[in-house]
C-alpha cells in the first residue's frame, strides 16, 4: 500500500519513468520519490499528480543504466548526451537515501543460483517477476540446456541441435550432398532448424549421411543422428517411446529408412521387438510381402527378438496382401516352414495357426491341400515335447470360407470357357458346387465332434454357421435340395429363425416353409434330367467319375438330419453368495444345445436394444434360401416379421397374418404412409431393437431381391415402395433402420428397370412395342407412392428435395411420353395424366418440373362433354395455376404452393392389385427367370442388353455383403490379435 501510495502521489509520472529501460520496480519507486512535491525540477517544471508532464525537447531518451554497471565500484555510471537531461535516478537508492545492494536482473539471477528459494522470492517481491525452474524433463524432445560440452548431450541423453549443426558443417562441408531427385543439395544453405527430425530437409540429410557411411565405413556422429531421428539416449532404452518415435517417423517419411535405423540403434534389443513388429506390419499393409518376410528374417541379424505377436502380424499381413488364388506354392511352403519352426521353438499358439491358415486357404492348387495339411501340425509330438493345439471355431470358419471362395473361383473359370457347350457347363458347375458342399460338411463335422468332446473350450459361433451354410445357399441360385437342408439347419440353430418360420407357416398357410414349392421341384428336376440326357458322353469330370455321384439327392440324402444340434453339458459361471463366503466364481454344468447363439450375446448397446440369436448375415441367408425354394410370399412375411420383431416397426403381426397373402402389400392403399404437413417424429418405440440385424447393405439387398421378381408382365415394385415408406415414416418406424438417399437413388433405378421390363415382355409375348394401360397404371401408382415416401423422408431428415431427384423425374416423364401407349382409351389416358400431375405437382413451386401432363389434361377436359365434380374442380385449379407467372418472389412462390396443393387435392389415385392368376404363378416364374433359361431365343438379346446394368448392381450388392461378412469375422478375433478372414 505504501508503494502504491507513493506511485500515485510521487512527483515523477509513470509515463516518463517507463521510458528508462532496465529500471526495476524499487528503482522506479526511488526515482519517483527523489523529487519534492510541488517543487520545480531542473527542467523548470512543477511535477505533481495533476500536472501534465512534457518531455524536454533536447532529451533523446535515457540509456540502459544496467549496461554501464561496474562490479568493482558497485555503482552505476550514466552519461547523458545533453546535460539538461541529467537527474539523479539511481535505481539502488532506497527511501532512506542510502545506497543498497544492486538488484540483479532475471538472467543474472538464473545464472547465479536457481535453487535458492529465498533469493527468488525476494526477486519476486522487488520486481513482480517469477523465475521459473529450467530443469530438463524426462522423455521430451529438447534442443540443449545443461549441455555436457564433452559429449554434446544432457545427462538424460538429449541431443544438442547447435552442436549437431556445427558437426555437420565441420565434417561434411566438402562433401556434395544430393536430394532425392539427384540435384545438388548444398549444406551451406542449411540452418539449425533443418536438423530437426520433422523438418522437410531432415530426411534428405539423413539419406546422404547413411550413403556416406556405407562408402567410407565410418560411423555417424551420435548427437547428429539423434537430431535427425528426434530421440534421445533414454528413449533408445524404452520400448514405448521407441515405438512411438517409429510411428512418427513413418508418418513423416512414408518410408522405413529412418524408422529402421532408429530401431537398430536401440540399446536394449528386447525393447525394439514391438517397434520391429510395427515396421513389419507397415510394410505388409503397403502390400510388399517380400519386404515383410525379409524384415522378419533379418531381425535376428540385428539381435532383435520376436514376441508372441510377431508371427501373427506377419501371417495376417501376408494374407491381407494376397488375393484369393494368388498364393503360390513357394510362398505357401515358406509360411508353413515358419510356423513349424516356431512350434518347435516355443510351441506356437492357435492365433499363429489361424493366421497361417488364412494364407494357405488362398492357395487353390490341388484342392487347397496345403491348408488341409497344416492341420497335421496341430497334433502332439512327444519327441519334441509338443502338446496338441486345439483348433477353434475361427480355424474352421477360415477353412470353410476358403472352400467357398475356391468354388466361386472355379465356377468363374467354367463360365469363361467358351469351348464348353451349355450342357457340359451346367454339369461342371453342379459338380463344383457338390464338391464344395462335401468338403464343407467334412470340416463342419470335424469341428462339431471336437466341440462335443470339449464343450467347455470350443464354441461354435454364428460366424462359423454363416460360412458353412453359405456353401449351401447361393444368392444367384442353387439346387433346391441344398437350400431345403440349409433352411432346416438354420431353424435348428437359431430359436429366432424357428419362431419366424412358425409365424410364416401360420400366415401363409403352409405346413413347412423350408420345403420347396412343388412346381419348382418339378421344373428343376425336369431341367436337370434334360441336361444329363443331352450332355456329351465323354466328359471327364474333375472330382467325380460319373454324374450320378454328384447329383443333389446324393450329396444331400437327408434333408432333416437327426441330432443336428445335440445337447451337451456346458459350464455356466455363477458367483458364490454370502457374507462369509469367498465370492470366487464356480462353474456349474448344465445341458444346453451344442450350437447356442444366445450364450454368445454381448452387452446391450442401448436400453432399447436386445441381443438375439440372429444377425444380418444369417437373416440374408434365410431370405435367399426362401427365394431359391420358390417361397416368395413367405419371404415377404418373413421380412415384415423381422422388421417388427427386431427393428422396432410398429405394426400388428396378427393383422398381417390374417391376410394370407402379402403380394398386394401388408397395408391397404389408404394406410400406406404418405407425406403430410402434420407428420411428427415420435420419441421412442416400446418394441425392442436387435442390434446388427439391419443396415443399409441388407436393405439394399432386399430391394434388389424383390425387384428381380416379376410375374407375367407385372412387377412387385409396390412391395419395395411400401417397405421404403414404412421405414421412412416416424409413425411406423420411430427408432429402426431408416432409408438413406442412396436407397432413394436405387428406387429410381428400379423404376427405370421396370419400364425396360415392360418393353421386353411385350416384345417377347405380345410382339408389340409400347406400354399397355395396366402397366402404365401400375408404374405411375408406384411412382406416385414413392414420391410420397421420398417427401416423407425429407420431412424426417429436415431436408429439402435435391436437384437430382427432379432430374430423374423429368427423365422418367420424358420416357413415358415417348412410349407408345397401346390400346389406351381417352378416359384411361386422362387418368394416367392425372396421376403424373399428382406425383410431381408439389415440386413445381421451387423446381423446374415437367407439367406436360397438366397441359394434356386440360385439353382432354375441355373436349369432354360431361364433367363430374372432381374434373370440374381440377380444370378450374389448372386454369388458375396457368395464370400465375413463376418467379422467385416469395409471395408468388407462396401463391403457387397453395394452387399446387389445390391441384394435388383435386386428383384421386386408385389402388392397383396383382391379378389372382399372377399371385399363384409368381414362385415358379421367379425361379424360371432367375435360371435365365426360359426366355425365348429371339428375345434374349433384348433382355440382356437392357438388364446388364441390373446384374452389375446385384453382383455389387452381393459382394458388399460378402465383404462385410469377412470384415466381421476379422473383427471378431481382433482381441486375440488374430484375423480369421481378410476382406476380399
Amino acid at each position: 500500500m505504501l508503494r502504491l501510495s507513493l506511485l500515485q502521489h510521487g512527483s515523477i509520472p509513470n509515463r516518463y519513468l517507463s521510458q528508462v529501460r532496465g529500471i526495476s520496480g524499487t528503482a522506479l519507486l526511488a526515482a519517483k520519490t527523489s523529487f519534492a512535491r510541488d517543487r520545480p525540477n531542473k527542467f523548470g517544471n512543477n511535477y505533481n499528480r495533476n500536472s501534465n508532464f512534457s518531455k524536454p525537447q533536447n532529451d533523446r531518451r535515457f540509456r540502459d543504466n544496467n549496461k554501464n554497471f561496474n562490479s568493482k565500484s558497485a555503482a552505476y555510471k550514466y552519461q547523458a548526451r545533453n546535460s539538461a537531461s541529467k537527474f539523479d535516478a539511481n535505481p539502488h537508492r532506497q527511501r532512506d537515501g542510502k545506497h543498497a545492494k544492486p538488484i540483479p536482473t532475471a538472467e543474472e539471477l538464473a545464472k547465479s543460483n536457481q535453487s535458492k528459494v529465498q533469493t527468488k522470492l525476494q526477486y519476486f517481491v522487488d520486481t513482480g517477476v517469477i523465475v521459473k525452474s529450467d530443469k530438463p524433463r524426462q522423455f521430451t524432445r529438447r534442443t540443449g540446456s545443461n549441455i555436457n560440452s564433452k559429449y554434446g548431450t544432457t545427462q538424460s541423453g538429449a541431443y544438442d541441435i547447435n552442436k549437431g549443426f556445427l558437426t555437420l558443417k565441420e565434417r561434411y562441408d566438402t562433401v556434395e550432398f544430393i536430394d532425392k531427385e539427384g540435384n545438388p543439395f548444398p549444406i551451406s544453405k542449411l540452418t539449425q532448424y533443418d536438423l530437426k527430425y520433422d523438418s522437410k530437409n531432415a530426411k534428405t540429410i539423413f539419406d546422404n549421411l547413411v550413403n556416406i557411411k556405407k562408402i567410407t565405413k565410418s560411423s555417424i556422429d551420435k548427437n547428429l543422428i539423434l537430431c535427425l531421428l528426434g530421440t534421445n539416449g533414454e528413449q533408445l532404452s524404452d520400448g514405448y517411446f521407441l515405438t512411438k518415435n517409429i510411428l512418427e517417423l513413418l508418418t513423416l517419411d512414408n518410408e522405413i529408412d529412418r524408422a529402421l535405423y532408429l530401431v537398430r540403434m536401440a540399446k536394449d534389443k528386447s525393447s525394439a521387438a514391438v517397434g520391429m513388429n510395427v515396421l513389419m506390419k507397415w510394410v505388409l499393409d503397403k502390400g510388399d510381402v517380400e519386404e515383410g518376410i525379409k524384415m522378419f528374417r533379418e531381425r535376428s541379424k540385428s539381435g532383435i527378438p520376436t514376441n508372441n505377436h510377431t508371427l501373427v502380424i506377419l501371417f495376417d499381413g501376408i494374407a491381407k496382401a494376397s488375393g484369393w488364388g494368388q498364393v503360390n506354392n513357394t510362398l505357401a511352403e515358406q509360411v508353413t516352414e515358419m510356423f513349424k519352426n516356431s512350434r518347435e521353438k516355443s510351441g506356437s499358439t492357435i492365433e499363429e495357426f489361424n493366421a497361417c491358415l488364412s494364407i494357405l486357404v488362398k492357395n487353390f492348387d490341388d484342392q487347397q491341400s496345403k491348408a488341409w495339411d497344416l492341420f497335421t501340425n496341430l497334433l502332439p509330438d512327444y519327441d519334441l515335447n509338443l502338446k496338441e493345439i486345439l483348433p477353434n471355431d475361427i480355424s474352421f470358419t477360415i477353412l470353410i470360407n476358403g472352400l467357398k471362395r475356391c468354388m466361386n473361383h472355379n465356377r468363374d473359370l467354367i463360365k469363361q470357357d467358351s469351348d464348353m457347350n451349355r450342357q457340359e457347363r451346367s454339369l461342371r458347375l453342379l459338380e463344383t458346387e457338390a464338391n464344395c458342399i462335401q468338403m464343407a460338411d467334412a470340416a463342419f463335422e470335424k469341428m462339431k465332434n471336437l466341440a462335443i468332446e470339449n464343450p467347455a473350450k470350443l464354441n461354435m459361433g454364428i460366424q462359423l454357421i454363416v460360412s458353412y451354410l453359405s456353401c449351401y445357399i447361393d444368392k444367384f441360385g442353387s439346387p433346391y435340395r441344398y437350400n431345403e437342408k440349409a433352411l432346416y439347419l438354420i431353424s435348428q440353430y437359431s430359436p429366432n429363425v424357428r419362431q419366424m418360420f412358425e409365424y410364416v407357416q401360420r400366415a401363409a398357410g403352409v405346413p413347412d416353409v423350408t420345403r420347396v414349392d412343388k412346381s419348382i421341384m418339378k421344373k428343376q428336376d425336369a431341367s436337370l434330367q434334360r441336361t444329363i440326357e443331352t450332355a456329351p458322353s465323354d466328359i471327364e469330370f474333375k472330382y467325380y467319375e460319373t454324374v450320378e455321384e454328384f447329383l443333389p439327392k446324393v450329396i444331400v440324402p437327408d434333408l432333416k438330419p437327426e441330432n443336428a444340434n445335440p445337447k451337451v453339458s456346458k459350464p455356466i459361471i455363477v458367483a458364490k453368495r454370502g457374507p462369509r463366503v469367498n465370492r470366487a466364481e464356480a462353474p456349474i454344468y448344465r445341458e444346453s444345445p451344442l450350437i447356442d447363439f444366445a450364450r454368445q450375446s454381448t452387452s446391450k448397446s442401448s436400453k432399447n436394444e436386445i441381443n438375439s440369436t440372429i444377425n444380418k448375415f444369417l437373416l440374408n441367408l434365410v431370405f435367399d434360401g426362401l427365394m431359391n425354394v420358390g417361397r416368395f410370399n413367405e419371404f415377404v412375411f418373413s421380412l415384415w416379421f423381422s422388421l417388427i420383431k427386431w427393428n422396432g416397426v410398429k405394426l400388428d403381426l396378427d393383422q398381417i397374418a390374417d391376410k394370407s397373402t402379402s403380394l398386394n402389400g401388408i397395408l391397404s392403399f389408404d394406410e400406406l404412409p404418405r407425406y403430410s404437413n402434420n407428420e411428427s417424429i415420435e420419441e421412442s418405440s416400446d418394441k425392442p431393437i436387435v442390434s446388427n440385424t439391419y443396415d443399409d447393405i441388407v436393405l439394399k439387398n432386399i430391394f434388389l431381391r424383390i425387384a428381380e421378381t416379376k410375374g407375367k408382365g407385372y412387377t412387385y415394385t409396390h412391395l419395395i415402395i411400401e417397405l421404403f415408406n414404412v421405414l421412412a415414416s416416424p409413425k411406423y418406424n420411430p427408432e429402426g433402420i431408416v432409408p438413406s438417399y442412396d436407397h432413394a437413388k436405387l428406387m429410381f433405378y428400379i423404376l427405370k428397370e421396370d419400364l425396360k421390363y415392360y418393353k421386353a415382355f411385350n416384345i417377347n409375348h405380345n410382339k408389340t412395342r409400347g406400354l399397355f394401360y395396366n402397366q402404365l397404371q401400375e408404374f405411375m401408382t408406384n411412382l406416385y407412392n414413392f414420391n410420397q415416401g421420398y417427401m416423407l423422408l425429407n420431412q424426417r431428415k429436415r431436408s429439402s428435395p435435391q436437384e437430382w431427384v427432379i432430374e430423374e423425374l423429368n427423365e422418367m416423364y420424358h420416357t413415358l411420353y415417348s412410349k407408345n401407349w397401346v390400346g389406351v382409351t381417352p378416359e384411361q389416358e386422362l387418368y394416367i395424366h392425372k396421376v403424373i400431375i399428382k406425383s410431381n405437382i408439389l415440386f413445381f413451386p421451387n423446381f423446374s418440373i415437367s407439367l406436360e401432363s397438366a397441359r394434356r389434361t386440360a385439353n382432354i377436359l375441355k373436349e369432354k362433354d360431361q364433367l363430374d365434380d372432381e374434373d370440374k374442380q381440377l380444370l378450374k385449379t389448372l386454369k388458375n395455376l396457368s395464370t400465375v407467372r413463376k418467379n422467385d418472389d416469395p409471395e408468388t412462390v407462396k401463391k403457387l404452393e397453395k394452387l399446387c396443393r389445390d391441384v394435388y387435392d383435386a386428383i384421386t389415385v386408385n389402388p392397383v392389385k396383382i391379378p389372382k392368376e399372377i399371385e399363384s404363378s409368381v414362385s415358379a416364374e421367379t425361379i424360371e427367370e432367375n435360371g435365365a433359361e426360359t426366355i425365348e431365343e429371339n428375345s434374349t438379346e433384348t433382355i440382356e442388353e437392357e438388364g446388364s446394368e441390373s446384374n452389375d448392381i446385384t453382383e455389387q450388392t452381393n459382394s458388399e455383403i460378402t465383404e462385410e461378412h469377412a470384415t466381421s469375422e476379422n473383427n471378431g478375433s481382433d482381441n486375440s490379435m488374430n484375423k480369421s478372414q481378410d476382406s476380399p
